[in-house]
C-alpha cells in the first residue's frame, strides 16, 4: 500500500498522483470554483536526473521491496570483478605473446581462436546439460557463476608461472567463463523479472545494463590507475576476489523470491506438515541453502526417494506392474491433472502430468508425492516425524499390500489406501494453498524443475477452472486463522469450481448447481464458501454438507 503525504495547501483535495518519489495533488482553494494542481517532489533535481538514469521508471514503487539491497551488493561485486578481470587481461596478453619478440602473430592467432572455439564448445555442452535447472535454482547458479568467473580469472593471473601451458590454461579459463556468461546470464534474467512487478521487465533490465555500465567505467580507471601507480600483487588479487564472492552471496541471500522451487517448497511443507504453521517467504528464502552440496538438500528428494514431475508414463510401469493395479491408479485420479506412481524398485515419485495441467497443479502434485513417500514409509514401520499422519497406516492391513518389487521395502500402498490418500490430500491442499496464498505466496508461478511429458485429460468442465477434490468424509471445521482470497468456490460432482470475478459470485454458482441437478445423484456433496462478514478474527465460515431431498444442492 503507497502511502501518500498531505496536500502543500488548504482546500478540498479531489485527487492525488504518483510518481515514484514525485507527488500531486489536485485541489480546490476554499471559496473557489477551480482547480489547483501542487507538485512535490521529496528529491533535488540532480537526484531526480540521476534516479532517471540509472532506476526503473516509478521507483520505488515500480520494483520489489529486496531490488535495494541485492543492487547495492551486486553494485559491490561488478566493481570488484572488473578491476580484476582487467589485471587479468595483463597477464594474458603476456601469455599471447605481447611484448615478446620471439612470439609470432600467427602463434598468437592459433592460441586466440583455439581458445575461443572452447569457450563456444562449453557454452553448447552447459546450455543443453544444464538449461532446465537455471530457472529453479537461478540464485545458486548466480553465485556458482561468479565463483567459477573468479577461477577463470586466478588461472589466468598465474599465467607467468607455466607460460609453456598457456594455450591449454586459456582454453580452461575461456570454457570456465562461457559458462559463466550462460549461467549469469540466465539466472541474471530470473531475478531482474522477479525484480520488475509492474510488467516493466524491460526497463529494470536496461536500467541494471547502465548500472553496471556506469560501475564498469568506474572500475576501469581504477584499474588503471592501480597498474600504473601502485602495480599488483598477491594481497591484492585475493582482497579483491574475496571481496567479490563475499558481496555475491550476500546479494543472492537478499532476495526473497515469492515463487517455489523444489527447496523452498520443502521447507514450507515440512512446517506445515510438522507445526501447521504456514511460513511467509522472507523466513523460507533466508533458510534457503545456496550451496546444493548433496542432492537431498535440493528438495528433488525426499527421505531417499526422487520425485520427478512431468515424467512419461513408461518410467512408472514396469513388466511386473498389474494392469488392474495401472487401471485403478489412473481411475482415482482421474479427476486430477496429475497421476503420482510411486516407483519402490528405484525409489522415484514420477508424476504424470495431464496437458491441462497449471502451475497450481504442479505444486499440489508435488505435495501428493511428498505424503505418497511418508504414507509408504509409514505402511512399512518406518518412523517419520508426522505421527498424527503416521497412526493412520501404521500397522493398517487395509492400507498395504504386499510390496511386487520393493527391494527393502516388504509392503506398498494398497489401492484402498491410495484411494483414501488421494480424497485426503486434495481435501488438505486447499488448507495449505490458502495458506501459503495470505503469508505471501504466489502458486500461480513455479520454478520447480520439470520435464515435458504430458497425457491427455478428458472429461473436462468448461464452466470454471477445476480443482478435482471427492469430499468423503465432510469437512466440518472452518479453516483456522486464514482469510480466503476467493470469492466464491463451490464443489460440485467431485470438482472445485472457483468463480473469481465479480459477476461469477455465490448466487451464480447457485444458479449453475441448479441447472446441473440432473447430472447430480446421492453420493454427490456440494460446498459453497461465501464471502461472510469476517468475525473478530477475521476467519470466514465453511461449511460441507451432502444434499438430501430438503434442500437446493448447495449450502451456504
Amino acid at each position: 500500500m503507497e502511502n501518500f503525504d498531505p496536500a502543500p495547501m488548504e482546500g478540498e483535495l479531489l485527487l492525488q498522483e504518483r510518481h515514484g518519489t514525485k507527488q500531486r495533488f489536485y485541489v480546490q482553494p476554499p471559496a473557489q470554483n477551480k482547480i489547483v494542481v501542487c507538485d512535490k517532489e521529496k528529491a533535488s533535481k540532480i537526484t531526480t536526473w540521476l534516479k532517471s538514469i540509472f532506476l526503473p521508471q516509478g521507483f520505488p514503487y515500480s520494483i520489489s521491496k529486496d531490488y535495494v539491497e541485492y543492487q547495492i551488493f551486486d553494485t559491490a561485486q561488478a566493481f570488484c570483478s572488473t578491476i580484476t578481470g582487467i589485471l587479468a587481461t595483463k597477464e594474458v596478453m603476456k601469455g599471447v605473446g605481447v611484448g615478446d619478440l620471439a612470439a609470432t602473430p600467427l602463434a598468437a592467432t592459433v592460441t586466440w581462436v583455439l581458445k575461443d572455439g572452447c569457450g563456444h564448445l562449453g557454452r553448447i555442452l552447459f546450455a543443453y546439460t544444464h538449461g532446465s535447472y537455471l530457472d529453479a535454482y537461478c540464485k545458486t547458479w548466480r553465485l556458482y557463476a561468479d565463483v567459477l568467473n573468479d577461477v577463470a580469472m586466478v588461472i589466468e593471473l598465474t599465467l607467468p608461472h607455466y607460460f609453456e601451458f598457456t594455450t591449454v590454461a586459456l582454453c580452461f579459463s575461456t570454457t570456465l567463463k562461457a559458462i559463466v556468461g550462460v549461467a549469469g546470464g540466465a539466472s541474471r534474467t530470473a531475478l531482474t523479472q522477479h525484480h520488475a512487478v509492474r510488467s516493466n521487465l524491460a526497463d529494470v533490465t536496461a536500467k541494471d545494463a547502465a548500472q553496471e555500465t556506469a560501475v564498469n567505467l568506474f572500475a576501469s580507471v581504477v584499474a588503471i590507475l592501480i597498474l600504473t601507480y601502485c602495480g599488483t600483487s598477491f594481497g591484492l588479487y585475493l582482497f579483491l576476489i574475496m571481496t567479490h564472492l563475499a558481496c555475491n552471496y550476500c546479494a543472492v541471500k537478499a532476495v526473497c523470491l515469492e515463487t517455489f522451487n523444489p527447496p523452498r517448497f520443502m521447507l514450507s511443507l515440512d512446517s506445515i506438515l510438522k507445526h501447521e504453521q504456514y511460513p511467509g517467504v522472507r523466513h523460507v528464502n533466508y533458510k534457503e541453502p545456496i550451496f546444493h552440496l548433496h542432492k537431498s538438500r535440493t528438495g528433488e528428494e525426499y527421505s531417499g526417494f526422487k520425485i520427478k514431475l512431468g515424467s512419461s508414463a513408461k518410467d512408472s510401469v514396469l513388466s511386473t506392474t498389474p494392469v488392474p493395479y495401472f487401471k485403478k491408479l489412473l481411475e482415482v485420479y482421474k479427476a486430477k491433472p496429475f497421476v503420482p506412481f510411486l516407483n519402490l524398485r528405484t525409489r522415484v515419485v514420477n508424476v504424470l502430468l495431464k496437458d491441462n495441467a497449471r502451475a497450481v497443479d504442479v505444486l499440489e502434485a508435488y505435495y501428493h508425492g511428498i505424503l505418497f513417500i511418508l504414507a509408504t514409509l509409514a505402511v512399512n514401520d518406518i518412523n517419520i516425524p508426522f505421527l498424527e499422519f503416521a497412526s493412520v497406516f501404521n500397522g493398517s492391513e487395509w492400507a498395504q499390500t504386499r510390496a511386487r518389487h520393493g527391494g527393502v521395502y516388504q509392503y506398498e500402498l494398497s489401492e484402498q489406501a491410495i484411494e483414501f490418500l488421494q480424497n485426503l490430500l486434495s481435501l488438505e491442499w486447499v488448507r495449505v494453498q490458502d495458506g501459503l496464498e495470505v503469508t505471501g505466496w504466489n502458486v500461480h508461478r513455479h520454478q520447480m524443475v520439470v520435464d515435458e511429458w504430458r497425457h491427455h485429460a478428458e472429461g473436462l468442465f468448461d464452466d470454471f477452472p477445476q480443482e478435482p477434490v471427492d469430499l468423503d468424509p465432510p469437512l466440518l471445521n472452518p479453516l483456522p486463522s486464514l482469510e480466503n482470497p476467493i470469492s466464491a468456490r463451490a464443489l460440485v460432482n467431485g470438482r472445485w469450481n472457483t468463480a473469481r470475478a465479480s459477476n461469477r459470485n455465490s448466487d451464480y454458482i447457485r444458479a449453475w448447481v441448479n441447472g446441473h441437478e440432473n447430472d447430480m445423484n446421492d453420493n454427490d456433496r456440494v460446498v459453497i464458501d461465501d464471502d461472510y462478514e469476517a468475525g473478530p478474527s477475521g476467519v470466514r465460515n465453511y461449511v460441507y454438507i451432502a444434499p438430501s431431498d430438503d434442500d437446493d444442492s448447495y449450502s451456504d
